[in-house]
């Protein structure tokens, strides 16, 4: 049975900092979501975080080790992600 999110109870709300992988439903191979740390999170009138922005990750690095491509900042709801760690803060 598929579990359904529903806002039917309180929960942690998210905060800048914390570490979250993007599911995405086109592709059902989950080794290839992508990672992403949160930079701001958006309330809505409740109070509760429904809307983040994020940093994703990009594995392209260099020969020295650095990043080749400039870092994506995306807004995305808090449904399709997968919180893993919290901020050190």
């Amino acid at each position: 049975m598929h579990q359904h999110q529903k806002w039917t109870r309180p929960r942690h709300n998210m905060c800048a900092g914390g570490i979250v992988i993007i599911q995405d439903d086109g592709d059902n191979s989950r080794n290839k979501w992508k990672l992403a740390r949160v930079i701001a999170t958006l309330p809505s009138l409740d109070n509760n975080v429904r809307k983040i922005q994020l940093i994703v990750a990009d594995k392209t690095l260099n020969g020295k080790g650095k990043q080749v491509k400039q870092e994506r900042i995306l807004e995305h709801p808090v449904q399709k992600l997968i919180f893993l760690q919290p901020s050190e803060t």
